[in-house]
């Protein structure tokens, strides 16, 4: 994401309703990323699978150094495999969800509005064509409608095809994890508080919307897409830090 300089600096976060600080970080959350070394940094680690998110050493609330299941709600919340993808996308499509996803009912964050296939997807455990199929089947048109993607379920459809599109992107333009797509953007003024970054790492900044976001996705490994709009604007916009502090949190 780019954006022209807002200026914002140094900015307190909000006391009450969702967090007072950093200091209310959820157990477990490790510290935030050393903003000193360069964003784009090389070296960064990548990870493994899934089931080798086992206990890491992390501090907690500033106490001695201890053994922290960190992982143990992403391990809970997904079930891996073919048959846990399948199951998910029966759920999403069976609920209706599928149907109301053209409305603005997806953009609320307190209902499962969206499909939480992604992992599935990325992982080769359903593919793409597997979901068109059975959205297609659940619409009930089988691909018609003149609106650029089967009828009733074409605004989930789009988002399906541009999943795709975001690989090609990737192939396309291979520096886009690194610098910004328009390289002027590469002058942007970013603030550097260390602090603001780990609030925004541990929901604690003290806006609800964005502290929930950030609270699930640090226990479940996932947020669903609007809400990924909410907090990755709020960490540049707002907070005015560097976009790719948020990719490495979201990535590595």
């Amino acid at each position: 994401l780019a954006l022209t300089d807002l200026g914002l600096g140094r900015l307190p976060m909000r006391k009450g309703s969702g967090g007072s600080g950093a200091g209310d970080a959820a157990a477990g959350m490790p510290a935030a990323a050393d903003m000193s070394d360069p964003p784009g940094a090389s070296g960064w680690d990548q990870g493994g699978g899934l089931w080798r998110l086992q206990s890491s050493h992390v501090a907690v609330h500033g106490q001695s150094r201890g053994k922290v299941d960190w992982a143990s709600g992403i391990r809970r919340t997904w079930s891996v495999g073919e048959e846990g993808a399948q199951a998910a996308l029966a759920a999403f499509v069976e609920s209706g969800a599928v149907l109301r996803f053209g409305g603005r009912q997806r953009f609320r964050a307190d209902e499962a509005a969206t499909a939480a296939i992604s992992p599935h997807l990325r992982f080769g455990e359903i593919s793409s064509r597997q979901v068109l199929h059975a959205v297609q089947a659940a619409s009930g048109d089988g691909g018609g409608g003149d609106d650029g993607g089967s009828g009733r379920c074409g605004a989930f459809l789009r988002r399906l095809a541009w999943r795709d599109l975001a690989y090609w992107a990737l192939w396309r333009f291979p520096s886009l994890p690194s610098a910004p797509f328009r390289p002027w953007f590469e002058h942007q003024r970013w603030s550097y508080d260390q602090q603001a970054l780990h609030a925004w790492q541990a929901g604690a900044t003290g806006y609800p919307l964005v502290d929930a976001a950030m609270r699930q996705l640090w226990a479940t490994g996932w947020i669903p897409n609007y809400l990924r709009h909410v907090v990755a604007s709020f960490l540049i916009e707002y907070l005015n830090l560097d976009w790719r502090h948020g990719l490495r949190w979201f990535d590595y």
